[in-house]
């Protein structure tokens, strides 16, 4: 799942995942309130996207989720993302984004996922 506040920027966001990972089902949504039905609908939902809105996202109802599922929160910054350390697994990078910056940041994720 994507999280933006802008929907064209969040699309950009869900194709840079779909060409990490072809065939991947993305969602994007505006809101966090959004993503926390949607989790709360999808058991299967462990891994997140923020681009906006952040205000509020450390002590969250959807950082909680993740953390409870053992997930992860993937964070874009406009600067330097350093002291976003959340309650739950968090990889951060900045803004603006790229394909390559998404794949970096799912490559960080996935190569520091422990196996089940």
């Amino acid at each position: 799942m994507v999280i933006s506040s802008e929907r064209f920027v969040g699309e950009d966001a869900a194709d840079a995942i779909r060409a990490y990972s072809p065939g991947a089902d993305v969602a994007v949504l505006s809101t966090l309130d959004e993503a926390v039905q949607l989790m709360t609908r999808s058991p299967g939902l462990i891994v997140s996207l923020i681009i906006a809105p952040r205000e509020g996202l450390v002590n969250s109802p959807l950082v909680k989720l993740l953390r409870d599922r053992n997930g992860a929160l993937l964070v874009l910054l406009s600067d330097a993302a350093k002291g976003c350390a959340t309650a739950c697994r968090t990889v951060a990078g900045e803004l603006p984004f790229t394909n390559e910056t998404i794949s970096g940041l799912l490559d960080e994720l996935f190569l520091s996922w422990p196996d089940p």
